[in-house]
């Protein structure tokens, strides 16, 4: 690939593009990975050191995407939302919108839940982080099917369950590992 060709999928700011990947939720994350390492070696931008100023800045340019689509891709949350960004959604409206009382009673729950467990039960931080990666694999199959059945507005809602259940997580391990 040529930085000019290179130049075609930044323009585009499609990351299945860039990476010469089928666009969907599913894909192979070691493939990606290896898709990642050939592209950053081929535009690394030590490579176009002794290039012109515009080839440098292309190769600083396309590294900075490659960076950036594998970050997107790489981890499903955002994924999803770039699948959704892709099908015309404007995901800070979509955060905007009102969720049901029902998750967010779930989530007020497991959040006292976390607030609640004393120092030291690393047995209890292991059940919630077990309890929350369920409900978190639960949104992502909710997502792939309502994505993959041209249910936008459904995928939408199942993406923002997955960033309430993704900053959950983080919280879990983050409380677990400060003990």
């Amino acid at each position: 690939m040529t930085v000019s060709e290179g130049m075609e999928g930044r323009r585009a700011r499609n990351y299945f593009d860039l990476f010469r990947i089928p666009t969907g939720f599913d894909l192979d994350v070691k493939d990606l990975g290896t898709r990642y390492r050939t592209l950053q070696q081929q535009f690394h931008p030590d490579r176009f050191s002794d290039g012109s100023d515009t080839d440098r800045r292309v190769a600083a340019q396309m590294s900075a995407d490659i960076n950036a689509g594998f970050q997107v891709l790489s981890d499903p949350t955002s994924r999803a939302g770039f699948l959704l960004q892709c099908e015309g959604f404007d995901l800070q409206a979509l955060e905007k919108q009102a969720l049901s009382g029902e998750f967010l009673m779930q989530q007020m729950e497991l959040r006292e839940q976390l607030q609640s467990i004393p120092p030291g039960q690393s047995d209890a931080y292991t059940q919630l982080s077990a309890e929350s990666r369920q409900l978190f694999d639960s949104q992502v199959g909710i997502f792939r099917d309502a994505y993959a059945q041209g249910e936008f507005d459904r995928a939408g809602t199942a993406w923002v369950h997955l960033l309430y259940l993704k900053k959950l997580r983080e919280e879990v391990e983050r409380r677990k590992n400060s003990q």
